[in-house]
């Protein structure tokens, strides 16, 4: 007969199942993704995933929940710790910290591979979660902005959602390169496209 387990570790094990979950769905895939196998590294048997989580599915939205709260504030940390820098620095600079991002944050891996490739029997559950964590992210965006140019004194050529929505398509345009492409070519199409960016949405 086994012994009930603590509240402590039945948290502590759900956490662990999420974290490594994240790591084989951002890897493989969510088809590709076995429940044995995220037990086998958990320590558990794959009955006991089930104490935990209802299936593959609840994992799977629990790790999505996770990533992009994470993710949240992974961009706002990066905005906020570089706001005493100029707007134009900041703005490129996260180019950069993407780029570096997407080879150690396991968090923004996992959103890389589901925001284009979300699993078929998922596809409005991952919408429903990422299009209004994209929407935050650009009205976020937007209030930087506006108070970015107020301390610079800067006059912008359009409206600052306007610009926070350029921005993003920008940024969108140039992730895909790190999903399809080489790090050099994704350097090449930021090197390209941000001073144009740039020129276009200020004005001297």
């Amino acid at each position: 007969m086994s012994l009930p387990i603590s509240r402590e570790v039945f948290i502590i094990t759900s956490k662990k199942i999420r974290d490594i979950a994240l790591k084989h769905f951002s890897e493989f895939g969510y088809e590709s993704t076995s429940l044995n196998n995220i037990a086998e590294e958990v320590g558990i048997r794959k009955a006991s995933i089930y104490a935990h989580y209802k299936g593959k599915d609840e994992i799977f939205k629990t790790v999505l929940h996770h990533a992009l709260r994470t993710e949240k504030a992974e961009i706002a940390n990066y905005f906020t710790s570089h706001q005493h820098e100029s707007l134009e620095n900041i703005l490129r600079g996260y180019f950069d910290w993407l780029k570096e991002e997407s080879k150690n944050n396991e968090c923004l891996k996992f959103l890389m591979r589901v925001v284009y490739f979300p699993p078929p029997n998922l596809r409005k559950e991952t919408s429903d979660l990422v299009n209004p964590f994209l929407t935050e992210m650009y009205r976020h965006l937007s209030r930087f902005l506006r108070e970015k140019s107020r301390v610079e004194n800067m006059v912008f050529s359009n409206h600052y959602s306007s610009i926070a929505l350029t921005f993003i398509t920008l940024s969108e345009g140039c992730f895909i390169e790190l999903l399809f492409a080489e790090e050099k070519s994704y350097e090449a199409r930021v090197n390209a496209a941000f001073p144009i960016f740039w020129q276009g949405v200020h004005c001297d």
